[in-house]
């Protein structure tokens, strides 16, 4: 894509490693600590606990919401799902919503686009057909 286009869904799917990485790092941040302490706790804590599996089910525990919603949003990216993982993804709150917010938009401009790009392509579909039944 142009430096200032629309990502491609590859250039998403790399980038969103590094974003997975930091959300899970500040959903980690306890409650009440901001500022540096409470993003080196994020840190810690994130190279310390495991993440969950796309296929555990999210436990009725909310404190750890943040975790499966992001490694079954990670999952969907890797397979190429945005609209699944924006859905995901915007059950974030907090410090977690506000990391992914960029990626968040890039992937909903890379959806609005394949979106637009599909009704062209139905349309010109369309009219060669027209175009070759009149033709004849």
């Amino acid at each position: 894509s142009v430096d200032m286009g629309t990502p491609t869904l590859s250039e998403l799917q790399n980038g969103f490693e590094s974003i997975y990485v930091k959300c899970r790092q500040a959903a980690l941040v306890p409650s009440g600590r901001v500022g540096l302490e409470g993003q080196l706790l994020g840190i810690v804590l994130s190279s310390l606990k495991f993440a969950p599996s796309a296929d555990d089910p999210v436990p009725d525990d909310s404190k750890d919401h943040a975790e499966y919603v992001l490694v079954k949003a990670r999952q969907h990216v890797s397979m190429g799902e945005l609209e699944s993982a924006v859905e995901q993804l915007k059950k974030l709150k907090g410090q977690a919503a506000f990391t992914v917010r960029d990626w968040k938009q890039n992937a909903e401009n890379r959806i609005a686009v394949d979106r637009a790009l599909h009704v062209i392509k139905m349309e010109v579909a369309l009219m060669n057909e027209s175009l070759s039944k009149a033709r004849q």
